[in-house]
């Protein structure tokens, strides 16, 4: 099964003004180094960059194709 990611736009205008590209953020999906519960079903996954950390809250959903 092929992962896709969706930006929402609260997440795009967050990441334009601290200046967080959509690869970090891939890339601390793909290769984080902690992965924490959040409220729900949520997931938050951590990933430093440099000697800041990123934390990309996320949510897994199953498409359902007919």
């Amino acid at each position: 099964m092929k992962k896709s990611v969706k930006f929402i736009p609260h997440a795009i205008e967050r990441m334009k003004k601290r200046g967080i590209t959509d690869k970090m953020v891939l890339d601390a999906l793909k290769f984080s180094e902690k992965i924490d519960a959040g409220r729900g079903d949520r997931k938050i996954a951590q990933k430093m960059f440099g000697n800041k950390l990123l934390r990309v809250i996320y949510e897994e959903k199953v498409e359902k194709y007919r």
